[in-house]
């Protein structure tokens, strides 16, 4: 008897709360935007006019991926220098400013090129790199560091091409 309410109520029940459960991953569910993990980093070292490094542009890849399933709105995006305290600053390019806002299809992403002005870069420092995006009126965030060893140091600073820090 007892089984027999079991499977009369409880077995329409559960199919109920997956319908509802389906419905909502299908139909209802907004976008849910985020920032991929940065890969790599690439450095452009800039020398004056008598060949001495004056500073290092470097250039990060930022994907914006949204998992939901309406179109979201990427309204702002900022990466940040947050350590070492000397280098603090919010950098946006021209490049990105005219690409804003711009909208993240669902189930799609975007790839945002973001480069640096040009910073007092050294060896065997660690750069904490924030990277703050705002879509519909929440921020997402994502974050990571490097740190350019003896080696890395010497390839960048003594050549005119550019670098690929693979993190």
């Amino acid at each position: 008897m007892i089984f027999d309410f079991l499977i009369i109520y409880s077995l329409p029940l559960a199919a109920f709360l997956i319908s509802i459960l389906s419905f909502y991953y299908s139909a209802l569910r907004g976008a849910k935007v985020r920032i991929e993990e940065v890969e790599r980093i690439y450095f452009y070292p800039r020398f004056d006019s008598e060949g001495t490094l004056v500073g290092v542009d470097f250039e990060v890849p930022i994907v914006i991926i949204n998992d939901g399933l309406r179109i979201g709105v990427l309204s702002d995006l900022h990466l940040v220098v947050a350590k070492p305290l000397e280098c603090a600053g919010r950098i946006r390019t021209e490049q990105e400013m005219r690409k804003l806002p711009c909208a993240v299809e669902n189930q799609g992403s975007i790839v945002f090129e973001i480069r640096t002005g040009s910073l007092p870069i050294k060896p065997k420092v660690k750069y904490e790199i924030k990277i703050i995006g705002k879509t519909a009126g929440k921020e997402i965030h994502s974050s990571f560091e490097f740190l350019l060893d003896e080696e890395d140091w010497e390839i960048i600073s003594n050549y005119g091409e550019y670098y690929t820090l693979i993190l």
